[in-house]
């Protein structure tokens, strides 16, 4: 059995690649959603219905850093440094069509798992059992507008913070710029933070580098965005303490408990303690909870 879902697995590996391909080639964006690690679904959407971008060459590399703060990104030396380096767009403009919006969430409705695998799985079991109908749900980085169509199909008002320009002709959105989150007078019932802490302070998106840019994203969330008591669902990579630079951090013991001070670990999704020892030399992220690599659970937080 064991040989023949590894067969399977090839299978559709390859016919994802040869439809991204197609897809490509005649001018589309592929979108590939999953269920129940068999079940799939395509999604073709024309390129101009989702960005415009504007390549750079020129994001900081491990070697630029002085040592002072390479130190610090690796804890004084109990975190390990991945060479995992990304010359990442600096400048993207997302376009977050009507009809796009309506697609995902169509697959939302369906409780299909998109571009995080199995976290999305994890996400829509706490949906199911913790209702957002009517609430104002802040989402915390974006580039498609799927966890924006999740809030949606659960009823939900969705306003989303990135660090890039949002283009939208739905008025269902709404949608700020990161330089705009501290000066936000509005509270939020409960915050997504779904693959996105752990890219802050590496200079990735632009951002400056700071070796506590998670951290200080999260006492910013504290302080500036989530109700007195609101929900923060947070998803981060989740391994040994490693920093692949300029890609994301991976959350071991140490760094996840800097990340989450001033808040409660009331629930999790998907999570084993055992999962604090998975360790990739690539830096690499599985989809998969039930993989040898780092894994993005959900943990449900509330401030304390």
């Amino acid at each position: 059995m064991t040989k023949i879902k590894y067969i399977i697995v090839k299978m559709l590996s390859f016919l994802h690649r040869f439809v991204r391909f197609l897809s490509t080639y005649f001018g589309y964006t592929l979108y590939i959603f999953t269920k129940n690690r068999v079940l799939f679904s395509y999604l073709f959407v024309d390129k101009d219905l989702v960005n415009s971008t504007d390549l750079n060459d020129d994001t900081v590399k491990w070697i630029n850093l002085d040592s002072n703060t390479q130190n610090k990104f690796l804890l004084e030396g109990t975190s390990e440094y991945i060479d995992k380096h990304i010359n990442e767009i600096e400048k993207i403009e997302f376009i977050y069509d009507k009809n796009l919006l309506d697609m995902f969430i169509k697959k939302a409705d369906k409780k299909y798992n998109f571009y995080y695998g199995e976290t999305d799985k994890y996400l829509f079991e706490y949906l199911d059992n913790f209702s957002i109908k009517n609430k104002n749900v802040a989402i915390l980085g974006s580039t498609v507008p799927w966890y924006e169509a999740i809030v949606l199909s659960r009823m939900g008002y969705p306003f989303t913070f990135e660090y890039n320009e949002i283009q939208t002709n739905d008025n269902r959105l709404t949608t700020y710029k990161f330089e705009e989150w501290s000066t936000n007078t509005q509270k939020f019932d409960v915050v997504f933070s779904i693959s996105s802490f752990e890219h802050d302070g590496l200079g990735r998106y632009g951002d400056p580098i700071n070796p506590d840019g998670d951290i200080l994203a999260m006492k910013s969330v504290k302080e500036n965005l989530i109700n007195k008591n609101g929900v923060l669902v947070l998803s981060v990579p989740i391994g040994r303490d490693a920093v692949a630079f300029n890609a994301h951090r991976i959350y071991g013991k140490t760094r996840f408990k800097k990340l989450t001070e001033g808040f409660k670990v009331v629930k999790s999704y998907g999570f084993e303690e055992s999962q604090f020892d998975r360790y990739k030399t690539s830096g690499n992220i599985s989809t998969k909870k039930n993989s040898e690599w780092p894994f993005q659970p959900i943990f449900i937080l509330k401030p304390e």
